[in-house]
């Protein structure tokens, strides 16, 4: 099998029974690649087991139009790894420990020689811990300030002299386990969250939000969301219209962004950058190998072109 690929606990599921959040077009494209028979797909908590016990993981293959069905081939051992989804189910998000061990894992397997390569590498995928930003604006990047606290004391006390800010969970994404914190709402955020899973960041006049989509060094396509919900606000209650519009960057613009990505040492996967009232941008945050590639109608498609690469990576 030319291609293993990793999704979160029950994503596979959510192809089976065809999930309204599940995009074909993203796995169209892929087996339109690398071909019928030559797409496994593995979940998150197989490749944990897989690890913990040394039994093989499960392995489905993948067909055209989200048919799935269960391979007699077992383990990550492949060509090409596809290091996408982490989530461990049951509303789970996985947090570094989880990462370092599963990206250290397929390390060792190329080192055995059972795996080709790995996409991304382990420094990018850890990149993606958003308290990889803390201290980036010091070296010179234009990112929001971000601080990373241990101990609830020190995360209270830094509250209580800096009042508002908005608090992100280290691997979120869409918008989940964003809050915006203050002294109103803290007492009841630190009781039920482990405050180390998370980061803090300034309140940024937001107008737009642009995510940049690369392969390697090549600027592949982008996109912009006008005026979005905050995930701490209510749709029914705010005035914004969500807006998704096609992107045309400007080349200072890409190149702002090709030096995050650079930084972040990926094959693949995109940068976003939020404009702000004063006309500055900054750069949000890095997603990788799931980073979202658009769809067939939208303002972009890039499955097609991102498979396509990837099967001719190293070739």
């Amino acid at each position: 099998m030319e291609l293993k690929w990793m999704v979160s606990a029950g994503r596979i599921e959510s192809i089976q029974t065809r999930a309204e959040h599940v995009n074909p077009a993203r796995y169209d494209a892929f087996v339109d690649a690398f071909g019928i028979n030559n797409v496994g797909l593995v979940s998150m908590d197989n490749v944990v087991k897989e690890i913990k016990t040394g039994e093989p993981a499960f392995v489905y293959l993948l067909g055209r139009d989200l048919e799935v069905k269960l391979s007699d081939e077992r383990g990550v051992q492949g060509k090409l790894f596809l290091a996408s989804g982490f989530d461990l189910g049951r509303g789970k998000m996985s947090g570094r420990k989880d990462l370092e061990r599963v990206m250290g894992y397929l390390d060792s397997q190329i080192e055995k020689g059972n795996i080709g390569r790995v996409v991304n590498s382990r420094y990018s995928t850890l990149f993606e811990d958003k308290k990889s930003f803390v201290g980036l604006k010091g070296d010179g990047f234009s990112v929001p300030k971000t601080y990373h606290f241990e101990k609830n004391k020190d995360f209270v006390n830094f509250f209580v002299q800096n009042g508002k800010h908005v608090v992100k969970h280290r691997f979120g994404y869409d918008g989940v386990n964003n809050f915006l914190i203050d002294l109103s709402n803290i007492n009841s955020f630190v009781e039920n969250e482990k405050i180390s899973d998370y980061v803090v960041q300034e309140v940024l006049p937001i107008i737009s939000e642009t995510r940049l989509i690369f392969y390697k060094d090549e600027f592949l396509g982008a996109r912009k969301i006008m005026d979005r919900t905050r995930p701490w606000e209510k749709e029914s209650s705010t005035k914004r219209k969500h807006l998704v519009e096609a992107c045309s960057p400007s080349i200072k613009d890409i190149d702002s962004a090709r030096q995050m990505f650079r930084h972040s040492r990926a094959v693949i996967g995109g940068v976003d950058t939020v404009q702000l009232e004063s006309g500055e941008d900054k750069v949000l945050e890095f997603n990788g190998v799931s980073t979202g590639l658009g769809y067939p109608g939208g303002v972009y498609d890039l499955n097609s072109v991102v498979a396509q690469r990837l099967k001719e990576l190293d070739s």
